[in-house]
Formats: structure tokens, sequence, C-alpha cells
């Protein structure tokens, strides 16, 4: 039986540039297997269209987390100006604060600077006789409220009924064992392989059960690419934001994430949280349509070594 790829009334497919010398290379290749060669050529490249066609109609991400604003852990003060951009979301204090106030910063914790511009008057006047001033930038060193000691009173207090998946928790905590280091700060999710370390924030600071374990299972997967894991390129080589192994892997992590909850009972919702998320990626997909095949691929890879299969 001979398989045919039609486009207008049952005339078979052009043979383009790029694959004409399948025709000529080898008379042991058949009129059948050619034909089943443009079949699977045409499919995959529709199938990848669809998807895309659905991750680009898919709803916005949304931050996964509540506490996204950055403040003074004891004036209760929003920072400013490009300290929101610098910080990472949270309750924060300098050094002198914590103590002032009964608390003891953690052994090891590191700080996050921030600027503030003072207005310092000239000794000069103006020509026309006025007062002149000058911004003189001064620079803090400050420290998140989960890095510190005796402060559990200053601590946002967020009430919720949120349940954690026993299954997914036991996951959790296997895998856990072979990552150097898990946190828990507020205000952002990442993997840092430098140091081996997964920071997910605490499950009530997420808006819902299916937005902390799709964030905690993203951050999982980019840890399977570890030089003594999975080895993948975008966690070795590290190029950065907006690269082109930033880009794919960050499609790993996010697919990953999708089929690590495939089982789950948030797992539609998952699928919908990834499907916005993915949006963002539009632009680097269209460009190299098939990497998302290869994503998927290595997306398993990270799922099976995370559930041990």
């Amino acid at each position: 039986m001979t398989l045919w790829i039609t486009t207008n009334a049952g005339k078979s497919p052009n043979i383009s540039k790029k694959h004409k010398h399948l025709k000529h290379k080898s008379k042991a290749i058949s009129k059948v297997a050619l034909n089943l060669y443009f079949l699977t050529s045409y499919t995959m490249e529709k199938f990848i269209l669809d998807l895309l066609n659905k991750i680009e109609k898919s709803d916005v991400w949304e931050n996964p987390m509540i506490l996204s604003k950055s403040e003074n852990i004891f004036t209760k003060k929003r920072y400013r100006g490009i300290n929101r951009l610098s910080l990472t979301g949270g309750q924060f204090a300098t050094y002198n604060q914590i103590k002032k106030n009964g608390g003891q910063v953690k052994k090891g914790a590191k700080s996050e600077k921030i600027f503030f511009y003072s207005m310092i008057e000239k000794k000069e006047l103006s020509e026309k006789g006025k007062k002149q001033f000058f911004p003189l930038a001064k620079c803090f060193s400050v420290f998140n409220i989960n890095d510190t000691d005796g402060l559990d009173k200053f601590k946002h207090k967020i009430e919720n009924n949120f349940v954690e998946n026993d299954e997914l928790e036991t996951v959790k905590k296997e895998y856990l064992k072979e990552i150097a280091t898990f946190t828990n700060e507020n205000g952002r999710a990442f993997y840092r392989p430098k140091d081996d370390l997964v920071n997910v924030p605490l499950l009530n600071m997420f808006k819902g059960v299916s937005e902390y374990y799709s964030t905690l299972f993203h951050e999982l997967c980019h840890s399977t690419g570890a030089e003594t894991r999975l080895k993948r390129a975008g966690i070795l080589e590290h190029n950065g934001f907006g690269s082109d192994s930033y880009s794919k892997e960050e499609l790993v992590a996010e697919l990953g994430a999708m089929l690590c909850l495939e089982d789950s009972e948030n797992s539609e919702k998952a699928r919908n949280n990834s499907l916005a998320y993915l949006k963002s990626w539009m632009s680097k997909l269209k460009e190299k349509p098939k990497e998302l095949i290869s994503a998927f691929s290595q997306a398993e890879k990270a799922r099976d070594y995370i559930f041990k299969v």
C-alpha cells in the first residue's frame, strides 16, 4: 500500500530541492519508503505548528507568588526606584535595624544592596544667588527576614487552606536528598548551578497548590541538568538570559514541570499555567519550531530522573 500526502485532489506532493537527493540517492529507497518519509515530515511540522498555535492562544502568564513587593521589615514602607527591581521581593532590613529589634542575622546569610539618594547642598550659590543641591547616592546592605532569627512576630502572616500533595511531597523529599541546598527565600524561585542550590518559597506564599508545585518542579527540573546528573548544555554553559541555551533550558524546565504534575489532581491547571508561561518564548519557538520536540525529549528525561523511573 502506498501512502501519499495530498494537498490538492489527489496530487502527489512536490519534492523540495532540500529533499530531491532522496529520489536519486539509492534505488533501494522504495516508493513506499519515500512517501512515508514525507508523511512523517509533514505531520511532525503540522503537529508543531498546531502546538505553537495553542501556546499563542493561551492566557497571559501571571506571577504565581503572593508576595512579590519588597518592603522594610519594621517600617513596612515599600522600597522605591531601582531598589524595587534589584530586591528579590519580601521583607528586608539592615543589620543594625535587625539587631536593634532583637533579631540576629543567620550565619552565612548573604545581603542584597540598596541605594538611597540624599540631596546635598553645595557651598557655592548659583549665578542667580540661589542655593544649589546635588544628589549623593548611599549604599546599604539589607537582609531578607528569612535569613534572620528572632523576628517571627514581624513576619507577614498569610492564612490559607492549602493542602500538600502527599505523593508529590514524597518525590520532592527523596529527590532533595541529592541537592546540596534547598531554601525558601520569598519573592522568587531559582536554581543556582554554582552552588547546586534550589530556592522555592513556602506553599503559603503561592496563589494556589498548582502554582506551588509547578514552580517547585520547574526549578527541580533545572537542577537535573547539573554536571553530576543529566549534564544539559543549558545548565553547564549558562550563557545568560536570552541566549539560545537559556531559552531551551527554560522550555525543558517548564515542560518537565508539566510532566511531573500530569498524574496529579492539579494536572489541567498546571498544563494551562505552563502553556501561558511558554507563550513568553514564542519568538524563539517560531525561529526554531523543532526545538520544542528536542526540549520535550529532554523534559521527559528530567521528569524520569526526579521520579527515579
